[in-house]
């Protein structure tokens, strides 16, 4: 009895931990080739507390608010490949234009409210966004469009969930 509460009490915690870090969620960014070759994907830090959800336009936000550590990876294009970031500068701001509602919890490309997801740079050695979901490598040899905006699993689910099987394994001997 006292393993089963030591494991409630572990676990407890790192829902609590998790809880306060609940707002920030992290993306896995996919999109597909529309003029050229190559693929690219990404990943964006998303503070859902402050990212707009309620339809009211465009907002762009210049990393260190709604968004952070955003990062795309160009390979097998004809121009413009690589791993640009925003830590480094390379990306200077991100565009999120809501018509509606956004589940931050669920893929966000797939919910029909989120009418533009994209970056922009002032660096000309930068992919940057120049359409509706649509981005180019430096030199706009290449075209790649937005696919999906998938929330990666917090860590901390993933220990609750092994804690609490253990403390149920547990429980049964």
């Amino acid at each position: 009895m006292k393993n089963i509460n030591s494991c409630m009490t572990i676990a407890a915690s790192i829902l609590a931990a998790s809880v306060a870090q609940a707002d920030l969620i992290e993306y896995d960014i996919l999109w597909e080739v529309v003029s050229g070759s190559g693929t690219a994907t990404g990943s964006v830090t998303i503070d859902s507390s402050l990212a707009p959800n309620n339809g009211d336009g465009v907002f762009a936000d210049p990393f260190g608010g709604a968004f952070t550590n955003f990062s795309v990876t160009i390979s097998g294009a004809t121009g413009g490949n690589g791993t640009f970031t925003s830590i480094a500068g390379d990306i200077d701001f991100m565009l999120f234009d809501t018509s509606g509602f956004v589940d931050f919890s669920s893929e966000l490309m797939s919910q029909g409210t989120v009418a533009d997801f994209n970056f922009l740079s002032f660096n000309p050695s930068s992919p940057s966004g120049n359409s509706t979901n649509l981005f180019y490598t430096a030199g706009n040899t290449d075209s790649f469009s937005v696919v999906s905006v998938t929330p990666v699993p917090a860590p901390g689910a993933f220990a609750l969930l092994g804690l609490t099987t253990l403390a149920a394994t547990r429980r049964r001997r």
